[in-house]
């Protein structure tokens, strides 16, 4: 058999043009000699589409679009494709279509319904209860969709589905009318790109195909969605648990291959760096690509967070697109105006120059009459405060946004890293500013790694130069809205800041364990976290965060703002 592993880039709700693009890779899949041709999970209509599936026609609408496609596939050709459908009782499926000559052979709804982090498939979908086998040139099919080949493969997914049947065994065990069970193995999948995933997702290919002594194909969809990215890398493995051939990563592609050949892949893994200098370039291309947006605007200060995503943002848009701003202030180093113009030269972006001096002077001066009527000391009566500081945030995420409306297609970037929004060290309608927030899932000291990653790799990937000043890498990190500030005066060493935020957000460790895992003193870890919990007023309103790590700020963590609940208070 020759199988075609399709990983389409589709669109949210673009039904027609995903199904165009799928009939297009249809047609090449035919033309190479592919007699099965699979893609990935909800290639109809995208993934996540979240509410839109109670939309009223939504789901007849990708159950359709589906069916009409099968029409116009090549003749003998069958292939499998991620839909919506209509269940019992009007409830959708998350559903693998399989078709042959027009006609839809298999339907398989999807057993295990992720419900954690981002995913919340049992807010969505009803979940199916019955293996799906079909035929195939000679071979017997088993089809399975994403969650449901990670069954058992960690603590969580033990509890989740206690007392559920195993789908692979189910497709792998003779089957309950005496037929054998599937000797290939094809699962649909929408796994989201996390840091080091896909090597735990890979072992898990190559221990199914091992244990059940089967082909396994995995098709996994490759794109962005708002906050989510994914990477692709689908893949064919042998029943040794040999990768016979993975797909390309971050991009669209269609492969065809002889499920009993012997070619073995030859791919390179990617290490972390590696794969977040492609991973939040083409977040950033997709999501400006799907939401129409043309050009970027990035605020430059000079420092590592705005030249990390100005590097990125000219890899993922080219230079042309990308336009940098520095507004220098009162307190302003001369040095971060100079770092800033070096690093728009070496890119070769649009670099333009607004001071918010006077800006800063205007609203102080509007601001006098309120305070003395409030009873409250000048602004500038005292040494610069919080009030003082935010002024100028402030007046620098107006200019932004201001150029941004007269710019026809273009978007703000945020350029805060995830330990100062952790903590709230930004500053809301300030730097949080924008629509996009490409490094709100790196700590601190990733920020400063990938920095140096982009230096060292530059020209494999794609800069003329080093993208990021040496100088701004090495420098004490400054917000500069005070006289010689620096961050980690403000919070403390990144290094342990980081430590904290990992364990607290990515672990759900107590104060406790952190201490004790850390050797951080408890009291400043107990600072840390209770600036963590009293500054989700801020996350709720910041810019859609690309995700990358296990548990990014965003919709898969979901706290309330008002509560009193302290994790030492769990005496569990």
């Amino acid at each position: 058999m020759k199988i075609a592993l399709a990983q389409l880039n589709p669109t949210v709700a673009d039904i027609a043009g995903n199904t165009a693009r799928a009939l297009e890779m249809l047609n090449s899949a035919s033309d190479a000699g592919a007699d099965l041709v699979v893609f990935p999970e909800l290639a109809v209509s995208a993934y996540p589409h979240k509410d839109l599936v109670f939309e009223r026609g939504f789901v007849h609408a990708c159950e359709h679009a589906a069916d009409a496609l099968a029409q116009h596939a090549p003749a003998d050709l069958t292939f499998a494709i991620g839909s919506l459908v209509v269940g019992e009782h009007g409830r959708a499926h998350n559903a693998a279509l399989v078709y042959r000559n027009g006609s839809r052979i298999a339907t398989y709804a999807k057993r295990l319904l992720p419900t954690y982090d981002v995913f919340d498939e049992d807010r969505f979908y009803a979940h199916g209860d019955e293996p799906c086998i079909f035929e195939c040139a000679g071979l017997r099919v088993g089809v399975c969709i994403c969650e449901d080949l990670w069954f058992g493969r960690d603590a969580g997914s033990e509890h989740r589905y206690a007392g559920r049947q195993d789908p692979v065994h189910a497709l792998c065990d003779t089957q309950p009318d005496g037929s054998t069970g599937a000797e290939l193995i094809v699962s649909l999948s929408a796994s989201p790109y996390v840091i080091g995933k896909h090597a735990k997702h890979t072992r898990i290919l190559c221990d199914h195909a091992r244990r059940h002594s089967v082909h396994v194909a995995s098709v996994n969809l490759v794109g962005a969605h708002d906050e989510i990215i994914f990477d692709g890398r689908s893949s064919l493995v042998s029943p040794d648990g040999t990768t016979i051939h993975q797909c390309g990563a971050f991009a669209e592609d269609i492969v065809v291959l002889d499920v009993d050949g012997t070619k073995v892949s030859t791919h390179t893994q990617m290490d972390d760096l590696d794969e977040l200098a492609h991973a939040l370039p083409f977040g950033i291309h997709e999501y400006c690509a799907k939401t129409g947006h043309e050009k970027v605007i990035i605020g430059l200060s000079g420092g590592i967070d705005s030249a990390l995503v100005a590097a990125l943002a000219a890899r993922a848009l080219g230079p042309e697109s990308v336009i940098c701003v520095a507004m220098p202030g009162p307190y302003s180093s001369a040095h971060s105006l100079t770092d800033a113009r070096t690093q728009a030269n070496a890119l070769g972006v649009q670099y333009i120059e607004a001071p918010i001096a006077d800006a800063f002077i205007g609203i102080r001066a509007t601001l006098d009459a309120p305070f003395d009527l409030l009873h409250q000391p000048r602004i500038g009566a005292v040494s610069p405060d919080l009030a003082e500081q935010n002024i100028q945030a402030r007046a620098r995420g107006l200019v932004l946004m201001t150029i941004s409306n007269r710019i026809p297609r273009s978007l703000v970037l945020t350029t805060g890293n995830k330990s100062e929004i952790a903590v709230g060290y930004c500053t809301l309608y300030g730097d949080m500013c924008g629509g996009l927030a490409p490094i709100s899932d790196l700590v601190k000291t990733r920020v400063w790694d990938l920095s140096r990653y982009l230096n060292e790799h530059h020209a494999r990937l794609g800069f003329a130069y080093p993208p990021i000043p040496q100088q701004v890498i090495d420098k004490p990190p400054s917000a500069e809205l005070a006289p010689d500030q620096t961050d980690e005066a403000d919070l403390m060493k990144y290094a342990d800041l980081d430590a904290i935020v990992e364990l607290h957000i990515e672990h759900a460790l107590d104060e406790q364990s952190i201490a004790t895992q850390t050797g951080i003193a408890l009291s400043e870890v107990q600072r840390i976290v209770r600036r963590i919990r009293i500054n989700e007023y801020k996350r709720k309103q910041m810019a859609t965060g690309l995700k990358v790590t296990g548990k990014a700020f965003g919709y898969g963590r979901r706290f309330p703002i008002a509560h009193r609940f302290k994790l030492s208070d769990n005496n569990d």
